[in-house]
């Protein structure tokens, strides 16, 4: 996966000398440099930045898309992977936990997924935590990783997921509702 370098909102407002995003949206359009909207971010390459510092023509490059949510669900029929082997992959992304009758247990996030069951081994060696036998990971973009954590423990409802962060992605609710069909989650009312 080839890591595109973006503007942070900082390098925006210094960039365009405009704090509020529909004012930094309208400098770029005047400017002819592409650029993407989502709610209230501004979404710029650094390269197209770099293109049009340099004189260069960027208003027929292509605006940077972000990835889609959909294309990073974690599947209940996901490869699973045996915790004693530890033979899991190396990813940024989620990873699932399972306990030893295939029941989920948690779900996390990492920059680097085998470093991070390392972590849990570690722990459960020590008796810190609920013996999990397997888990499963999936490759994030760093960009969403948050969002899709999220989405997934909101519809999953892990019984070690202490707490439920918010997140400020706006594809949240969209992907915990396909998290919540996929995974035929029945919702009960107490």
């Amino acid at each position: 996966m080839t890591d595109i370098k973006l503007l942070t909102p900082d390098e925006l407002a210094e960039l365009t000398g405009k704090a509020w995003s529909r004012h930094q949206s309208a400098w770029l359009v005047e400017q002819g440099i592409p650029h993407r909207t989502d709610g209230r971010r501004v979404i710029v390459k650094s390269d197209h930045v770099l293109s049009w510092l340099e004189s260069k023509d960027v208003s027929k490059e292509p605006p940077y898309t972000p990835p889609d949510w959909r294309d990073y669900i974690l599947q209940p029929d996901a490869q699973r992977y045996d915790a004693k082997k530890h033979d899991g992959p190396s990813v940024t992304g989620i990873y699932a936990l399972y306990d030893i009758c295939g029941e989920l247990l948690y779900i996390g996030k990492a920059s680097d997924t085998y470093s991070r069951i390392t972590n849990h081994l570690w722990a459960m060696g020590r008796g810190d935590q609920e013996r999990f036998s397997a888990y499963s990971c999936l490759e994030v973009p760093s960009e969403i990783l948050n969002g899709v954590e999220a989405a997934h423990i909101a519809a999953l409802y892990p019984p070690r997921n202490f707490k439920l962060e918010t997140s400020p992605c706006n594809f949240r609710e969209a992907m915990t509702a396909e998290i919540k069909k996929i995974w035929k989650v029945v919702e009960v009312e107490l």
